[in-house]
């Protein structure tokens, strides 16, 4: 089985796609250490992708809890001058990539609507679900239970993804790989700094929000 990871800096300037370099260099160096065997794809030039075998355990756990944005903070840099470059890192196994499963399933809560009275518009019963590595998503507000509703969603979304699948793989495909250059500049899941040329991770603080 093998594991992709991409990051990239989506369109951004020369220190960004320096920052992207950096980091698949160290996640390349770590996870080599622990044993997987860790092969970089050539592709655009603001994007890094990795393919990774016999990868252990607890370093397909590591790989994946890297899965967001994440942020350099460059205090070397002058007054005025830009400091803070973000990039987006998106994991998925290759295997799995034929089936959806529900850990890689976002779940948000908001308010149903249309008719269905009082009870319908006041209450946060329905539900959006999205897989994050396609950006497929559906909603679904039939039932007044959330849970049920987001029993549903769930089934209606692995329903959309098989079908997006029988109809052409590397449209699925595509669409992952789309979602690393739709990162969110924000709330950032690890922070670095430059030291010696060097990536240091840095404990998140208000400055990297």
């Amino acid at each position: 089985m093998r594991t992709i990871l991409q990051i990239t800096a989506g369109l951004a300037p020369d220190e960004a796609l320096r920052f992207v370099e950096l980091l698949a260099k160290d996640i390349k160096r770590s996870a080599t250490r622990e044993g997987a065997r860790v092969k970089r794809k050539t592709t655009k030039r603001s994007m890094a992708h990795l393919e990774l075998t016999q990868v252990p355990k607890d370093t397909r756990r590591w790989l994946f809890e890297l899965r967001g944005t994440h942020v350099l903070h460059d205090g070397s840099r002058g007054r005025g001058a830009r400091k803070r470059w973000f990039v987006g890192v998106l994991v998925w196994d290759e295997e799995h990539s034929t089936a959806l499963r529900e850990e890689d399933v976002r779940y948000e809560c908001c308010r149903a609507g249309g008719p269905g009275g009082q009870h319908v518009n006041t209450t946060s019963s329905a539900v959006r679900a999205t897989h994050v590595p396609s950006g497929m998503s559906v909603r679904i507000q039939n039932a007044r239970s959330q849970h049920q509703n987001k029993h549903e969603a769930l089934r209606v979304l692995t329903t959309k993804y098989q079908e997006a699948l029988k109809e052409g793989r590397g449209e699925v495909r595509d669409a992952m790989r789309r979602t690393g250059f739709a990162f969110e500049r924000g709330n950032p899941v690890r922070a670095y700094a430059l030291k010696n040329g060097k990536l240091t991770q840095v404990h998140l603080g208000t400055g990297f929000k």
